[in-house]
């Protein structure tokens, strides 16, 4: 139905330019990015050692109803895996960079608050990045 209403090429624009946005935050708030070239489906952040990614993961829903997932395996606790892919827009984005952002501070991690949402609006501002009204 999304895609119906949307179209595939603005499906796949919105995707691209929400993945744009969620990385340049991450990088903006001196975390990195699993992988050399990762798709345009989520963006998987490697956290800090200081930070468990599941304490980090409970935080953001917790306190800001934020949900994003783990890693899996080896790195169950070392990462957090964000979706940018259907229903989501930029308006879920800029929560999610805000959330994340409070919440490493709130774990003891030197998050300039702001610094990742900036970085994000950067990106998203003024380009039509939302969903259809479908849902």
């Amino acid at each position: 139905m999304l895609i119906e209403k949307e179209g595939l090429e603005k499906v796949a624009k919105r995707h691209s330019r929400l993945t744009q946005a969620t990385r340049k935050a991450v990088l903006a708030i001196n975390l990195e990015i699993l992988g050399d070239s990762p798709s345009n489906v989520l963006t998987s952040v490697v956290l800090p050692s200081k930070i468990n990614g599941e304490k980090l993961r409970e935080l953001m829903q917790a306190r800001f109803g934020v949900q994003v997932a783990g890693g899996q395996g080896s790195l169950s606790g070392k990462i957090i895996r964000i979706a940018h892919l259907g229903w989501m827009d930029a308006s879920d984005i800029i929560v999610v960079i805000s959330a994340l952002e409070m919440s490493l501070l709130e774990l003891g991690y030197p998050v300039q608050l702001g610094r990742g949402l900036k970085a994000a609006q950067e990106i998203l501002g003024g380009h039509g990045s939302h969903s259809p009204q479908v849902r």
